[in-house]
């Protein structure tokens, strides 16, 4: 592994800042002449740096709406009554889904029930 990639792995990994890394043609010219020291610590970019800004939670998402599968025999009657204990309130389920003709209902059909 290069010098290179080390400095570069270390300055990810933490934001720490090494010097005395030499060259290819340094480190061949000086193979046995004593090692350069290499130096640990904060940069300067990082000493005067303003502390980052917290994190600021999402807010939960909202539900989906409960759904129904309309299966064979029902009506938005039917519906209103099984799912909210009133059939009158088949408006209701008819406005929310864009139903014109309540009695043109699909077995399959998934409404959207407010």
């Amino acid at each position: 592994m290069s010098c290179r990639t080390i400095l570069l792995a270390l300055a990810l990994a933490g934001g720490l800042t090494l010097t005395g890394c030499k060259s290819k043609s340094q480190q061949e010219t000086a193979e046995m002449s004593e090692p350069e020291p290499i130096l640990i610590g904060e940069s300067a970019d990082t000493a005067t740096a303003e502390p980052a800004a917290p994190l600021i939670a999402a807010e939960p998402l909202a539900a989906a709406p409960p759904t129904y599968v309309v299966q064979k025999g029902d009506t938005l009657w039917s519906i209103a009554r099984r799912n909210y204990g009133d059939g009158q309130r088949w408006k209701e389920i008819a406005e929310a889904n864009g139903i014109a003709n309540p009695s043109r209902l699909r077995a399959g059909q998934t409404l959207v029930l407010p």
